[in-house]
């Protein structure tokens, strides 16, 4: 299921914001990934590292933290699903592609899952959690 066939009214373009932040962010520059967030003391980020950060302080240090590395490179979201309720929604997907480190390509496989609020009819992020998938069989 594809959010275009939900049909959530900007919620697409919200989870579109936070992948072109995603990019953003492995090229250096955190204010794309820091605009697709609201600036909460609720939101959450739990990264494939291990990491867990409450509070839009806490996040948005990690969002500069990750913009630092550089890490260059380009990761999309497939096998996209969307939950929506009235004010909350979570995407589910798995994140592919690779970055780079060291200049050497290194692969990314990361299931994630994603949740968005709407307030004042914008939609953004509050929570975010990703796993690494080096372990983990997935299926269709």
């Amino acid at each position: 299921m594809s959010l275009i066939e939900c049909g959530p009214e900007g919620l697409e373009e919200a989870v579109d914001a936070f992948y072109a932040g995603l990019l953003a962010m492995f090229g250096g520059d955190a204010a794309p990934m820091k605009a697709a967030w609201w600036h909460d003391a609720d939101v959450s980020y739990m990264g494939p590292g291990g990491d867990h950060r409450i509070g839009w302080d806490e996040v948005a240090a990690e969002c500069e933290r990750q913009a630092g590395l550089h890490l260059g490179g380009q990761v999309s979201p497939e096998r996209r699903h969307v939950m929506q309720g009235e004010d909350l929604a979570v995407f589910t997907c798995v994140e592919t592609g690779a970055n780079v480190v060291d200049g050497t390509p290194a692969p990314v496989s990361i299931r994630a899952s994603t949740v968005l609020r709407k307030r004042n009819g914008s939609w953004k992020v509050v929570a975010h959690q990703s796993d690494r998938l080096d372990h983990v069989a997935i299926t269709s």
